[in-house]
């Protein structure tokens, strides 16, 4: 869901309107490359709408590495707003979406403990 949005975001955003904003929060989590936990709610936006079941999720994967693969291309100066980071540029964007993806592989690593 996340991975759907940014992608969507970055492609239609307009380089032109980007504006740097100092943000110590993304300084602290990039640096660190670590999302404090318990800290965010998702934004509704991202939040899974419906049921799901093994053929829609297998779709969904499929369309999710074809975004991932679409990134390689894309304008570098396109950019995602982030609710709390502010404006990304595509690397770090690229960057965010890292540090995302392993602050949700430890929690889900954690729950199978």
């Amino acid at each position: 869901m996340v991975l759907t949005r940014i992608t969507d975001s970055l492609a239609n955003s307009n380089p032109e309107d980007y504006k740097w904003k100092f943000q110590f929060i993304r300084i602290a989590v990039f640096t660190m490359k670590k999302i404090p936990r318990g800290k965010a709610k998702s934004p509704e936006v991202v939040e899974p709408k419906g049921n799901y079941n093994t053929e829609s999720l297998t779709k969904h994967l499929s369309n999710t590495k074809a975004r991932i693969e679409e990134l390689q291309t894309m304008d570098k100066n396109k950019y995602f707003d982030h609710p709390v980071f502010g404006h990304l540029k595509l690397k770090q964007t690229i960057n965010f979406l890292e540090i995302h993806t392993k602050h949700h592989l430890e929690i889900i690593n954690d729950i199978q403990k």
